[in-house]
């Protein structure tokens, strides 16, 4: 398993190389704050795996970010994984939650 924020070291090093991490910075992530989509819908389908990608990329972005002079890299998914992680406090898994649940 990756230390967190540690996840370039296994990636091979370079922070440009990173492809993973980048998937998870696309700019789509903005559309929760917009409201164009649901935040709870979005927390639901993926929070558990933005929460901990959060905490992986964490250093490596604020590296990125460092780099490129370019603070804003990754904000959207910063923000979405800060609002995941606080779901993520407050609530049981879905797994548990819902485990005798069927249609």
């Amino acid at each position: 398993m990756f230390d967190d924020g540690n996840i370039a070291q296994y990636l091979g090093g370079d922070r440009r190389d990173c492809g993973s991490g980048q998937y998870y910075n696309r700019p789509d992530r903005g559309l929760v704050f917009k409201r164009i989509a649901p935040l709870d819908l979005v927390l639901d389908l993926a929070g558990g795996i933005v929460a901990v990608m959060n905490i992986k990329l964490r250093r490596w972005q604020q590296d990125l970010r460092d780099e490129q002079a370019q603070p804003s890299w990754g904000e959207w998914f910063e923000w979405l994984g800060d609002q995941a992680q606080k779901h993520k406090a407050d609530s049981e898994p879905a797994h548990i939650l819902y485990r005798d649940w069927a249609e």
